[in-house]
């Protein structure tokens, strides 16, 4: 959540886990997952302690580019087609 750009591949799986291990996530965390995402994504996300698949993710607005397969190549290709970021797509 904290890097500049959120990068998925179809493979992708996240969430948040303190739920299903007891752990209580700190407020200010939890303050700048609702900032970011709004409350109830953040509810989603902590109630359920479930990991999320690439589209669900990117639906609810947690990645900011999705791409096949290979994450590695998208990452590593990216900047190179990009000029400037104004033109990145």
């Amino acid at each position: 959540m904290s890097c500049d750009l959120r990068v998925g591949c179809d493979k992708s799986r996240m969430g948040m886990p303190p739920a299903k291990l007891g752990i209580v996530y700190p407020p200010e965390g939890l303050e700048r997952f609702v900032r970011t995402f709004g409350l109830a994504t953040a509810r989603r996300l902590f109630y359920t302690a479930r990991h999320f698949p690439c589209a669900e993710l990117s639906s609810m607005g947690m990645l900011d580019f999705v791409c096949g397969d290979d994450i590695e190549e998208f990452t590593i290709d990216w900047p190179a087609r990009c000029r400037t970021w104004r033109r990145c797509p």
